[in-house]
């Protein structure tokens, strides 16, 4: 198999001398990054990438060009020194040649004092090629494969993107079902059912939506801020533990391993089966130790006037979680001060999973900042019983 990559790279433009093409910004940037600037991006990006680069005015299907972008979901008014913001794309490329293009757009970037801040995201689009290049189609275990195999909480800390709305972890989503599935059938094999659950959007740092396509392939959302520009060779390093990862999901089917993975990916899908089994079993442990019960109430805004309706996740011993955006798109974190920290999204309004599923992700929760934290549990005869897991 052979691994072919494609990146969008998110800059701002400084001021300079022809403010690409934008004229006088003295008096304030324009909301809008117009053509033209784009437009001065791509000419200069020709002469170091040696290939024709486009500027579209109207995106449609850009995945054979090499392309600069509008950027709408960046509001580079609020960053510093910012006058306008461009996406970078690339098309597919063998591996080698697209990371010694991203080496040229950094030098390019530096030289021009093109920057990224907090905003800005290298989105890192992978696929596999087969005999006579073909393109390879995903099997049914590949999506449940990857994410166990990819350290996604270590992956994102490293970037500085655990907090962000846009890099969620499947593996997250998916321990309160695992947990409520054991706790429902002892005899359920962790881990044998779960790809219907795995949900394929822009909001989970591995995005599944491209899988389906005639040319398939994931979009990997972890990388972003201020400091990618600086760090090429973590870039490097990232990219090819992130390509080793989609082709040993792609060689393991039905559970049989393919003796051609090398021996550090296996060991790495060992260590990481056996934390995934873990976790959810200590999910479930805690969930039959505590015994959370759920209280729905309604309250009205005092500021907007609104009828709203949280939950709260109780046990004997006090309160353990709450919600937020109960009845849209609802979030759930401890009730604690780092909220941010320890907190997921649940489903429990959809067809997907009961009410109840909510007290287990609390309790998921709950083992997460076990695990994560250096700060013990506010709640005593909490701390103790996950002090007792721990030490089993």
């Amino acid at each position: 198999m052979d691994i072919m990559l494609g990146f969008e790279l998110e800059v701002h433009l400084p001021e300079r001398h022809d403010n690409f093409g934008m004229g006088d910004c003295s008096f304030g940037a324009p909301e809008q990054t117009p053509w033209i600037a784009r437009k001065t991006v791509a000419k200069e990006l020709e002469k170091i990438l040696n290939t024709s680069v486009k500027a579209p005015r109207v995106v449609r299907d850009i995945l054979t060009n090499w392309a600069v972008l509008r950027e709408n979901s960046i509001d580079h008014l609020d960053i510093n020194n910012s006058i306008g913001v461009v996406e970078i794309v690339s098309p597919p490329l063998p591996l080698e040649k697209s990371m010694a293009s991203l080496k040229l757009i950094f030098d390019y970037c530096h030289k021009e004092g093109l920057f990224t801040s907090f905003l800005c995201g290298l989105h890192l689009n992978i696929s596999l090629l087969g005999k006579g290049g073909q393109p390879i189609h995903f099997h049914n275990d590949f999506k449940s494969n990857l994410i166990k195999l990819i350290d996604e909480r270590a992956l994102l800390e490293t970037c500085d993107r655990l907090a962000t709305d846009f890099t969620k972890t499947h593996y997250d989503y998916l321990m309160p079902f695992e947990a409520f599935k054991l706790c429902v059938d002892s005899q359920y094999e962790i881990g044998s059912s779960i790809d219907d659950l795995i949900e394929a959007n822009k909001n989970y740092a591995i995005n599944f939506e491209k899988m389906d396509r005639l040319v398939p392939y994931i979009e990997f959302r972890h990388l972003g801020g201020d400091w990618i520009l600086d760090s090429f060779e973590l870039i490097d390093s990232t990219v090819l533990n992130l390509s080793g990862a989609i082709q040993a999901a792609q060689m393991m089917y039905h559970g049989q391993v393919n003796e051609e993975i090398p021996p550090q990916i296996l060991s790495t899908w060992t260590k990481r089966i056996a934390e995934y089994e873990n976790d959810v079993r200590k999910t479930l442990a805690l969930y039959n130790q505590l015994r959370p019960q759920l209280t729905i109430y309604e309250y009205t805004s005092p500021f907007l006037e609104i009828d709203h309706r949280d939950l709260a996740i109780q046990t004997e011993y006090g309160y353990l979680a709450k919600s937020v955006g109960f009845d849209n798109n609802p979030d759930l974190h401890l009730d604690l001060d780092n909220k941010l920290i320890m907190a997921t999204d649940f489903d429990c309004i959809s067809q997907k999973g009961p009410l109840s599923l909510a007290a287990f992700t609390a309790c998921y929760l709950l083992w997460k900042y076990e695990k994560y934290s250096n700060y013990e549990f506010p709640i005593k005869e909490v701390q103790h019983i996950l002090d007792e897991l721990n030490s089993n």
